[in-house]
């Protein structure tokens, strides 16, 4: 923990917050509400203060440090009373023209901004005052991107000033992150590559810079498609001149209020993935045009970004790096062991604290609810994170499950997916998994603070016998003697090997069949599960627990 520059970046002298001078000796743990706009849109009647600082007021009392408020429901549809994009509503000629998947709720969202408008109401003043009465830094989140308009689904969203510029789109070049694009072959995703663009956005952020805010955020990876394909390298100096030009205002604005304003990005999860997306995050660092920077990967929960390039920048030019956590999750049943294991395992590679992405949206409580993740409260296991999960006593002796993750989109890995699960499992050789634990697992053994340690393979499609598989772990072969194998459900086979040779740090888990073997199958799920017996989470043992 780089206490040192993170007292320099957040001090008592250059914060806003009341109570700032808790925070600065700490690790951050920043609270991102992408969804901010949900609890405005599932409500009707009065508009109080309540409603629209919901997901704030279930900060009360965490560990939350910074509170980051995204006002933006589409590419240039905003909630707040904005003079520079549209206000929802606005965007909207004829509401019966709207596709039926979002046409309600997006009413109630316009009906509920006009009617604040009109009582002199503004979410962002009134979200603002709450966080100060709270201790937390209050930032403003931009999506650099969006791509949900281009799915007839969302047209609620789409932009009119879109429409009529459409020369600053990708249009039919569009990138494949624009995932939506295919069904009307055109994305209304924003072309970077173009003055008027980058100018439009500058002009939106002077206007956040007139608010009481601690920050700004810059989301990249919401959609990473900043430029139409082939145009990223020369796109990339564009990119670069832009944030500097934020950076100017964002400085001038700290010295005319004499406390610090912050800039934060969220980029791709390696410095190869921003080159490759035109965003010049080495640079960026150096010339200390940022302050925070978040590298996760835009596709669910991911234990693996590759923190550690990022904070051998970091360090040095006294930028905070930040592990990223979305908690929804692919492959295994979502639980708050994974986002303790992933906590644990971003702090061992240094980083500065954590982010959380669509915590709110993906809690587990709303996940079958058709008010999506709003409205519902927060589990004991969910609050128990947001209150402890940088508290090193509980972080030391909680639960964790530690996994290879899988790709968001149900890709296989050797079909295009952008996650190691799920794979095809060799004949004739092993495949490589990396794992990093962050727990001292060496020496919790040596305590006797380990109730169980786990490490559970499941096969999909196929039944090996146990003198068929290949299993290594950290360079261990580990002999039939040493696993169970065990029939589950018509599919599949599950390896369990407990007390395996793991230690803290990066493991390596190789896996495969014989030559001999004649099986064809799916490599479904690797994890780690570590139970203490200090723990009181509730749960019982470590079974595996699928999607």
């Amino acid at each position: 923990m780089k206490t040192s520059y993170l007292s320099c970046l957040f001090g008592v002298a250059l914060c806003a917050a009341p109570a700032a001078s808790t925070f600065a000796e700490s690790p951050l743990y920043v609270f991102n509400s992408d969804g901010g706009a949900a609890a405005i849109a599932h409500v009707k009647g009065e508009v109080v203060r309540d409603v629209v600082c919901r997901e704030l007021n279930e900060l009360e009392g965490t560990a939350v440090t910074d509170f980051f408020w995204c006002p933006i429901v589409g590419g240039n549809v905003f909630i707040y009373p904005t003079k520079v994009g549209e206000r929802i509503g606005d965007n909207i000629r004829d509401w019966e023209k709207i596709h039926p998947y979002y046409r309600e709720q997006g009413r109630a969202m316009a009906d509920n901004l006009r009617q604040l408008i009109k009582g002199g109401e503004d979410p962002i003043v009134m979200l603002s005052a709450r966080a100060k009465e709270l201790g937390i830094r209050f930032w403003l989140s931009c999506r650099m991107n969006e791509i949900h308009e281009d799915d007839d689904r969302y047209m609620v969203v789409r932009s009119l000033f879109k429409e009529e510029h459409l020369d600053m789109l990708h249009g039919k070049n569009y990138h494949p992150a624009a995932v939506y694009a295919w069904k009307n072959d055109w994305s209304y995703a924003w072309d970077y590559s173009h003055e008027g663009v980058r100018s439009h956005f500058l002009a939106l952020f002077n206007e956040w810079l007139q608010y009481d805010i601690d920050g700004i955020e810059l989301d990249f990876d919401r959609s990473p498609c900043l430029f139409p394909p082939g145009k990223e390298r020369e796109g990339t100096p564009l990119l670069t001149d832009f944030v500097t030009k934020l950076r100017a205002a964002v400085n001038a604005t700290a010295e005319r209020r004499r406390y610090k304003v912050q800039l934060a990005v969220r980029v791709p999860p390696s410095l190869e993935l921003c080159r490759t997306a035109g965003i010049d995050i080495k640079t960026w660092i150096e010339q200390g045009l940022v302050d925070v920077v978040i590298p996760m990967d835009r596709g669910y929960f991911d234990p693996e970004p590759n923190l550690p390039e990022f904070v051998a920048l970091g360090e040095p030019n006294r930028v905070a790096v930040l592990g990223g956590i979305e908690p929804k999750i692919r492959g295994y049943k979502q639980d708050s062991r994974q986002t303790f294991a992933a906590t644990s395992s971003f702090l061992h590679h240094g980083a500065d604290g954590i982010y959380l992405f669509n915590y709110d949206c993906h809690r587990l409580m709303a996940q079958a609810s058709k008010y999506g993740g709003v409205l519902q409260d927060y589990t004991p296991q969910e609050m128990a994170f947001l209150k402890h999960a940088l508290d090193p006593a509980v972080l030391r002796n909680h639960d964790k499950q530690y996994v290879v993750s899988h790709d968001t989109s149900n890709r296989l890995a050797d079909d295009g997916g952008t996650r190691p699960l799920m794979c095809r499992l060799p004949v004739g050789e092993t495949r490589s998994f990396t794992m990093t634990v962050g727990d001292d697992l060496a020496g919790a053994a040596k305590e006797k603070r380990i109730r169980l340690s786990r490490l559970i393979v499941t096969l999909k499609d196929c039944f090996p016998k146990s003198d068929e598989l290949n299993l290594e772990i950290n360079g261990q072969n580990q002999g039939p003697e040493r696993y169970d194998l065990t029939s589950r459900k018509p599919d599949l086979m599950v390896i369990t090997l407990d007390d395996p040779p793991m230690r803290r740090g990066t493991n390596t888990v190789k896996v495969g069949l014989k030559p001999s073997s004649r099986q064809r199958c799916l490599i479904r799920s690797i994890d780690l599960n570590v139970d203490y017996r200090s723990s009181d989470d509730g749960h019982e043992g470590s079974s595996p627990r699928r999607e």
